[in-house]
């Protein structure tokens, strides 16, 4: 029966159709920034036609055995009844917000590590839209971390910095490329944004070794923009060199003279780079799949 309607589905889809997003993961807080982050993914919901999902950790309460004279278990009843208190805040937003976009929406509340929670959930979702870390002063395990969110999920997750202008992502994307399985699974992962964007920029920097000549050949980036191409998606090589910089610090200027409002890149490396990465990228959402061997 399984496998019937799994066959039915695919004689029904239109030949050379771009696969949509349909189930999207959002974080949710009633900060200003999870405002923002929310009607984002609400928008990025209505423009798919998919299912938004609204998710709300709850942190576990942690705190010292005596405080100012009261009682770890007060200080602990307190502490939940004020994170049950911005759960609730939380929801009525999305609500809210899903309401007025006029899409599905289902909401979920769960307690845990942040970054545990986010990445396991994020494993049941075609998109995941997180923030940066939280700058609250709570012991740093607590807090959510997009490092090890991209790194855990194995699904492809946009981070959306607190600087970022405007609630539609994906306007003017900027793909971030070399001849890697990241890149590679990068650009598929992101092939429903890059479809419906207004301008595509594909940036290849440094490529000048022989060994990147091997992979990208005569002409850096050719490859891969003739596959979007035959997808329907124009893009506009750019190939540039990072002199006394690092390859981050040219990407991010490259975006920021672009106009671009997403960067589409790999996850490479380790957690420490990518940490840096988002750190330094103050205004464009970066949209970051890793998988492991």
């Amino acid at each position: 029966m399984i496998a019937q309607s799994i066959n039915r589905r695919r004689t029904d889809r239109e030949p050379g159709k771009i696969l949509s997003y349909k189930n999207l993961l959002v974080l949710v807080d009633s900060s200003q920034w999870g405002t923002h982050r929310t009607i984002a993914a609400a928008e990025l919901a209505a423009r798919f036609g998919a299912t938004l999902v609204g998710l709300h950790i709850i942190s576990p309460v942690a705190g010292p055995r005596y405080a100012g004279g009261l009682t770890l278990g007060r200080v602990m009843r307190e502490e939940a009844e004020r994170a049950r208190a911005d759960a609730l805040k939380a929801q009525r937003l999305f609500q809210d917000i899903s309401q007025r976009f006029g899409i599905s929406a289902e909401w979920r509340v769960v307690t845990g590590i942040p970054s545990e929670q986010a990445a396991m959930h994020a494993r049941y979702a075609d998109l995941t839209i997180i923030g940066p870390p939280d700058q609250h002063v709570l012991p740093s395990s607590f807090l959510l971390q997009p490092d090890e969110v991209i790194f855990g999920a194995g699904r492809p997750v946009i981070v959306v910095p607190r600087e970022a202008a405007g609630d539609m992502i994906g306007r003017r994307i900027l793909v971030a490329w070399r001849s890697s399985r990241e890149a590679a699974r990068a650009v598929n992962d992101a092939l429903p944004l890059l479809a419906t964007a207004e301008a595509v920029d594909l940036v290849v920097v440094n490529p000048t070794s022989e060994h990147d000549v091997r992979d990208y050949g005569e002409e850096p980036g050719a490859s891969i923009a003739a596959h979007l191409a035959r997808h329907g998606i124009s893009v506009e090589v750019l190939r540039e060199r990072a002199v006394g910089e690092s390859v981050g610090k040219r990407l991010l200027a490259c975006a920021a003279g672009r106009g671009a409002d997403l960067i589409v890149l790999g996850a490479y490396g380790h957690s420490v780079c990518v940490s840096w990465f988002l750190a330094a990228s103050h205004n464009t959402c970066s949209i970051m799949p890793h998988y492991r061997s």
